[in-house]
């Protein structure tokens, strides 16, 4: 085994938009008869603290002792510095970046943490600059029944009129990702700083699993045709950024998601054209099987190893010892833990840049696990991020 921390080293039609409205601080509120999501909402900056995971829809136990467990790294995969995935040789990625410009495999392979757990410094208030929060809702579309609230943090350091790299958040805005992109947005160690995103957070509408668990170009149709659009089209962002615009490059698009959120995002890379990925206990099973998926989401690992690689993917992944289904066979494609070391296996074999981070003592979506390492995983996820 070989141990080491990474801890510290390194438009379109827009449908159905209402009742915008606009705060100066990343403090999203989930309006009343929403659907209450699994991840978290952003705190004021007056007490940047990042809120509690609520419960997943299963279980999300979430205590936080006091001190930070080491990292193990485990099987890191082969691939050298300045690579691509499958051939050693430079190649364009489809995004303007080539071989050169890989960020190496730094940070890459699987870890496992062990309690005690403690909040990561990066999501305490280093007063950084607030940026600015706006709110609107979305109705029912030609995607999906009931309504999406939409809340969409943009930091301070934005220009109005260049091309900002962004993240979707599932669920909602989460504050654990808001409070650690602002910290690491002027962090002033450069090899930890993380370029200042724009955050698109969406609740989902009226049936979560069949738009986040369904295998298919859905949910990133969704997501550009529709959310995106109405993000550049809403009454007060508009006037506060006329010329906002999301960046059409891949390698400046990532998707946060916990749970089923977790499969919404890798749909959004998989079908679409979005590289980035922090996942958490994704549920890579059997939620929404269908005619050309038979075990849905678990289905993806057979996918990654048969199709040609998809140039610039990095993926976080996260499950957690006691998550859902952990004591189950691997027969019922129901299985947390062995679901997203199965994903984590077929990016290996790929040569894909990943980090799997494996948790002792914790369960499903656990607070404390997503407080001690997601900065961490942010500062990894961007790495080779080039501005425009």
């Amino acid at each position: 085994m070989i141990r080491f921390a990474f801890l510290s080293s390194l438009g379109v039609v827009l449908l159905g938009a209402a009742c915008s409205s606009e705060s100066s601080a990343p403090s999203p509120a989930t309006r009343a008869g929403a659907q209450a999501p699994p991840g978290d909402t952003a705190p004021p900056p007056a007490a940047i603290v990042p809120a509690a995971e609520p419960e997943s829809p299963v279980q999300a136990p979430g205590e936080a002792p006091p001190t930070l467990a080491p990292l193990e790294a485990i099987e890191a995969p082969p691939l050298a510095p300045g690579a691509t995935p499958d051939n050693g040789g430079p190649a364009d990625d489809g995004t303007g970046e080539n071989a050169a410009t890989d960020p190496g495999v730094e940070g890459d392979g699987n870890f496992t943490i062990s309690p005690p757990y403690a909040n990561s410094p990066d999501l305490a208030n280093k007063n950084a600059p607030a940026g600015r929060t706006f709110s609107f809702d979305l109705g029912p579309s030609q995607f999906y029944g009931g309504q999406h609230q939409v809340d969409v943090f943009i930091p301070e350091q934005y220009v109005d009129g260049a091309e900002t790299p962004f993240m979707i958040s599932t669920d909602g805005l989460s504050g654990r990702l808001v409070t650690a992109s602002r910290n690491l947005a002027v962090d002033p160690d450069p090899a930890r700083r993380v370029p200042p995103l724009v955050l698109i957070g969406v609740t989902p509408g009226s049936d979560r699993s069949g738009e986040y668990d369904t295998v298919s170009d859905k949910f990133w149709q969704y997501m550009t045709t529709e959310v995106m659009p109405a993000v550049l089209a809403d009454d007060a962002i508009a006037a506060a950024y006329p010329n906002l615009k999301l960046t059409s490059n891949p390698s400046g698009r990532g998707g946060y998601g916990c749970s089923s959120g977790a499969p919404a995002v890798m749909g959004m890379a998989w079908f679409g054209d979005f590289t980035r990925l922090l996942t958490y206990s994704g549920s890579f099973t059997a939620l929404q099987r269908s005619a050309t998926y038979p075990d849905g989401a678990w289905d993806y690992p057979s996918m990654i190893r048969e199709a040609p690689v998809k140039p610039g993917l990095r993926m976080f992944l996260n499950a957690n010892q006691n998550d859902i289904g952990s004591t189950d066979a691997e027969s019922t494609h129901r299985n947390w833990v062995i679901a997203n070391q199965n994903m984590a296996a077929a990016l290996t074999e790929k040569g894909y840049h990943y980090r799997f981070v494996y948790s002792e003592g914790t369960g499903h979506c656990a607070g404390e696990v997503q407080g001690q390492s997601l900065p961490d995983a942010l500062v990894w996820l961007w790495r080779g991020y080039t501005a425009e």
